[in-house]
C-alpha cells in the first residue's frame, strides 16, 4: 500500500471512502422528492429530446457510468436502448435497481468503476455519465478507459453543472454551507456531514468544484485523451429546468450553496479507421 506525502491516505483508502459516502448519500440522493410529478415529467422529456436529437432513432447498445441512482439509465431504458450502468456504491445501484423494476424496464447494472471499466473493447455505442468526473480521482484514466470501451465513431457525453466560483475564507464557501448541514441534520435527523467529502479527499479529486476552472479541463482531458470532435454545448431548457427545481427546494439547502443551474454536455467521438468513415452515419434518424 503506497501513501503519498506527509499526513495523506492511500488511494485504496480514498476510494472506500468515497463508496462509503455514496453508500450514505443514496438515501436522500433524489432532489425529485421535493417536486411534483409534472415538473419532473418535464425534465425527463427535456432529456429525452436532447438525446432524439443526438443519437437518433437506432437502437443503441450505452454504458452509464456512475448511474447512480439512475437517471440517465432509466431514461435511456425508456427510449428502447440497451443500457448499461456501472456504479462503485452498491447502495445506489440497489435503488436504481428498484426504480427500475417499478417502472418495468430492463437495466444491466453492476458494481463497476469508471477508471477501470469491467468490458472488453470496443463493445459500447455511447457511454454516459452525469455529475461523475469530479468525483475520480484520476479522471485521465477514466476517460481514457471510456474511450477504450467504445467502437470506433462511438460517442462519450459527460454532463455536468460548472461550479459557481466562491472566494477562499468567505461565508459562502465555509460558514453557510456548515450551518446548513447543521440545520438539516436538526431538522431531518441525520448526519448530513457524512454525505459530504471530508477535506482530504476533496484535496485528491483534480476536478472537485471547489478547484478553480476544474469544467475547462474536463474539455481538455477529452481533448488530451484522445477524442475527436470534443465540443461542450450548453443545456438552455434543462437548465431553466433546474432553476425551477432549485427554487421549490427547502430553505435549509439553499441556505448552504450557491447553485450553478447550467447544464452543460462535453461530448466527444472516438475515431474511425479510414476505411470505415464512408460508412458510417452514427445517430442518423
Amino acid at each position: 500500500m503506497t501513501y503519498m506525502g506527509n499526513n495523506q491516505v492511500s488511494s485504496e483508502e480514498l476510494k472506500r471512502r468515497i463508496i462509503n459516502r455514496w453508500d450514505e448519500a443514496s438515501k436522500y440522493y433524489d432532489y425529485d422528492r421535493f417536486t411534483d410529478e409534472d415538473i419532473n415529467s418535464k425534465v425527463r422529456d427535456t432529456w429525452k429530446e436532447f438525446f432524439n436529437k443526438e443519437l437518433g432513432s437506432e437502437r443503441l447498445k450505452i454504458l452509464d457510468v456512475g448511474t447512480g441512482t439512475g437517471f440517465l439509465s432509466i431514461l435511456l431504458a425508456e427510449m428502447g436502448h440497451e443500457v448499461v450502468g456501472i456504479d462503485l456504491s452498491e447502495m445506489m445501484i440497489s435503488l436504481c435497481s428498484k426504480k427500475a423494476q417499478e417502472k418495468d424496464l430492463q437495466l444491466d447494472l453492476r458494481i463497476g468503476d469508471a477508471e477501470s471499466i469491467p468490458f472488453e473493447n470496443e463493445c459500447f455505442d455511447v457511454v454516459v455519465s452525469r455529475w461523475v468526473l469530479w468525483t475520480v480521482l484520476h479522471p485521465e484514466k477514466a476517460i481514457t478507459d471510456w474511450k477504450r470501451v467504445l467502437k470506433p465513431g462511438g460517442r462519450a457525453y459527460a454532463f455536468d453543472t460548472p461550479s459557481v466560483e466562491r472566494e477562499a475564507n468567505t461565508i459562502d464557501k465555509y460558514f453557510r454551507p456548515n450551518l446548513a448541514k447543521l440545520v438539516i441534520s436538526i431538522y431531518e435527523r441525520r448526519n448530513a456531514w457524512s454525505e459530504y467529502y471530508d477535506k482530504v479527499i476533496r484535496s485528491r479529486l483534480p476536478l472537485n468544484y471547489d478547484k478553480k476552472g476544474s469544467f475547462d479541463r474536463q474539455m481538455k482531458l477529452f481533448v488530451d485523451c484522445g477524442f475527436m470532435d470534443v465540443a461542450a454545448t450548453k443545456m438552455d431548457e434543462a437548465s431553466a429546468l433546474s432553476a425551477e427545481i432549485w427554487g421549490r427546494m427547502p430553505w435549509r439547502y439553499q441556505l448552504g450553496w450557491t447553485c450553478n443551474y447550467e447544464w452543460y454536455c462535453i461530448r466527444g467521438s472516438k475515431a474511425v479507421e479510414p476505411q470505415e468513415k464512408d460508412n458510417h452515419h452514427f445517430g442518423e434518424n
